[in-house]
């Protein structure tokens, strides 16, 4: 019924938010059902994939589909959307803002080295860089954040009665 509302006369900020819900689900299945709607235009516009990706790249459950699906339908994605479009870069980037492995930064890399970002080219470069800054900083704190954490939540424990 959400996905509805695409072809309606319902408002703007409405349709923005209904594409933000079902991006939220809990659901892999319907994350990945989602995504690939994403690019049906019969069900979503063409003009919303990239908030589409950006929704579902940002629940921890969709992070990896997201992904996935840049990669799998890249070669439509580029031709779509890589000519001049300032939202195709967004797209990169909402797909990289949460990495932080080192298999992630090689996996980002191997991907993009053989591919031109067209219109993203700028953003791949940014992304990878906050990507190499991302796995400096997770290695640089790690035991200090897990150290802390534990702490905190000890002492949480100390201090609730049941």
């Amino acid at each position: 019924r959400i996905i509805k509302t695409q072809g309606s006369t319902i408002p703007l900020g409405r349709k923005r938010a209904c594409l933000r819900a079902l991006g939220e689900t809990r659901q892999p299945w319907l994350l990945s059902r989602y995504l690939q709607y994403s690019i049906d235009e019969t069900k979503i516009r063409p003009q919303d994939t990239v908030s589409v990706v950006a929704y579902v790249s940002r629940n921890p459950l969709g992070r990896q589909l997201a992904w996935n699906f840049v990669r799998t339908q890249w070669d439509a994605l580029f031709a779509k959307y890589s000519s001049g479009s300032f939202s195709f870069g967004r797209m990169i980037s909402y797909v990289a803002d949460y990495f932080n492995t080192e298999f992630e930064e090689q996996e980002f890399q191997s991907f993009f080295s053989s591919r031109y970002g067209g219109s993203g080219a700028m953003e791949v470069a940014h992304a990878a860089e906050r990507i190499r800054s991302n796995v400096k900083w997770l290695g640089d704190n790690e035991m200090l954040m897990d150290t802390w954490l534990t702490q905190f939540f000890a002492s949480i424990d100390k201090r609730q009665t049941f």
